[in-house]
């Protein structure tokens, strides 16, 4: 046998092995496998497609034609239990994994989103509002039991809009008691004031550690953008992050009584007052927006062991406006500038009624023409008050006892010499200070021979000067002094 034959063998031997010689009889079974292996999947798929429509809400909305029952590739990882959609002025909520239409109804999408949220299951579950706008012709309501996630696809892709003559909350609390978990994200919510005077946006009332995220309400009535009530149920614990409400006719966001706020990167403006912040406690408000409200603009009152960072800009009444006897132990940081707007009784940061013991950082300056008014200091301001940064305009109305560092371009404290002459028993002397100390705020030294004299004592502490007085003229020119004032 030849070399190559030899080395073809094995070849030839495992052809023959993966192509046995089949016979004619043998064709029909191979025909009928390869049928029966593509029938089967093809009738599953017929079988699926032509599913009837599950169960829906009550409503006069059929399903729609051009939705189909299943979810398409990808959309599962959304994971969630409902996913609501508009179709004209019909509604439809479709179950998360299997895609059938649950519930559904026309012109109302309140209770599509309502049959939807009390439908999650005992561990709670996510309701997501696809693109659209959805009219609501009353509250959308979160029941007690489950967590809930409310879920739009962003503020200028998915609104809830309250009907005309609805005047109530968009969403509110459902039952009397706390709630726990509540999330609400990537939502607008337009109230539309005009046709709902008395309407609001949320209310908080009762939901404990909800969490907002990327929300916005627009066109509040008289019930506020956001607003909750402590003292009803408990608030304690909210999370926010770029919350915006805007162009309310009331209060864009008024909190009451609640601890453990941590609320950053969030805005309150063009309403008729900011931000009113009531009886809150051992709290964090950080990078927040306060522009060009009506009135103040950010309002603390009887609140305490908290952290406040706030920039405000053009402002009816002002900037910040601190009040209440209970407000104390609070960290103010503020930047506001070209306050106020409108009023000339305001400032950019006002301390009245009562606060005490806070640390208030300000960067407050370029002010309307004639609005000199940075700082103001009444006279039931409280005491150790401390103030740092840069004002223009400082104006205390008869308040003692609080304290003034560093503040840029505006002295607090000075000192010099003084000498009375022979024939005189006493010598005036221009402090050159910004805030009119009192007399517990200066001091002065006799440096020589005073003469006959051998009492000194100070009087007539005003706004630019006070007197250094002996009891009789010295009849020498060596009563010479020193003097030091300082404010605090």
């Amino acid at each position: 046998m030849r070399a190559a034959d030899l080395l073809l063998e094995p070849v030839k031997k495992y052809r023959e092995s993966i192509n046995p010689p089949y016979k004619r009889k043998d064709l029909i079974s191979i025909v009928g496998t390869v049928f029966i292996l593509l029938a089967i999947p093809l009738t599953v798929f017929v079988a699926v497609k032509v599913r009837p429509w599950g169960p829906r809400a009550a409503g006069t909305a059929a399903a729609p034609t051009t939705i189909g029952s299943v979810i398409e590739p990808g959309s599962m990882v959304s994971g969630a239990s409902y996913i609501v959609f508009a179709e004209g002025t019909n509604y439809y909520a479709k179950d998360g994994k299997t895609g059938e239409i649950k519930f559904s109804a026309s012109d109302d999408a309140a209770p599509v989103i309502n049959a939807a949220i009390s439908a999650l299951p005992s561990g709670g579950g996510k309701v997501v509002l696809a693109e659209g706008t959805f009219m609501i012709r009353s509250s959308i309501l979160r029941p007690t039991g489950t967590r809930l996630w409310l879920e739009g696809q962003g503020i200028r892709s998915t609104t809830i809009m309250l009907a005309s003559g609805v005047n109530d909350y968009c969403f509110k609390k459902s039952t009397a008691g706390v709630v726990y978990e509540t999330k609400i994200s990537d939502l607008l919510f337009h109230v539309d004031k005009a046709n709902n005077p008395d309407g609001g946006g949320i209310d908080v009332t009762g939901l404990h550690a909800l969490s907002l995220a990327n929300v916005e309400v627009f066109e509040s009535g008289s019930k506020d953008g956001i607003y909750g009530d402590g003292y009803k149920e408990n608030i304690n614990g909210q999370t926010w992050y770029n919350v915006r409400v805007s162009k309310s006719s009331h209060d864009g966001i008024h909190l009451i009584n609640g601890a453990g706020y941590l609320i950053s990167h969030s805005q309150s403006n063009f309403n008729t007052r900011g931000w009113y912040i009531q009886s809150a406690y051992e709290s964090f408000f950080d990078a927040i927006d306060a522009d060009q409200n009506g009135e103040w603009s950010f309002v603390i009152e009887n609140s305490n062991r908290s952290s406040f960072k706030i920039k405000n800009f053009e402002s009816g009444a002002g900037g910040v406006n601190v009040i209440g006897n209970y407000t104390y132990s609070n960290i103010i940081e503020l930047q506001s500038y070209r306050n106020p707007k409108a009023l000339s009784s305001g400032a950019g940061l006002r301390i009245a009624d009562g606060p005490h013991d806070n640390h208030f950082l300000v960067d407050i300056g370029e002010h309307y023409p004639g609005m000199t008014k940075s700082v103001i200091l009444e006279s039931t301001a409280g005491v150790n008050n401390t103030i740092t940064g840069r004002v223009e305009g400082l104006v205390i109305n008869n308040s003692q006892g609080n304290i003034f560092q560093h503040l840029q371009g505006y002295v607090t404290e000075n000192s010099g010499t003084a000498t009375i002459t022979s024939s005189s028993n006493y010598v005036d002397v221009n402090h050159g200070i910004a805030v009119p100390p009192s007399a517990d705020d200066i001091q002065v030294t006799a440096t020589n021979n005073l003469g006959n004299a051998s009492e000194f004592w100070i009087s007539d502490v005003g706004a630019s000067s006070f007197r250094i007085n002996v009891n009789v003229a010295p009849g020498v020119s060596t009563a010479t002094f020193v003097w030091k004032a300082e404010v605090k």
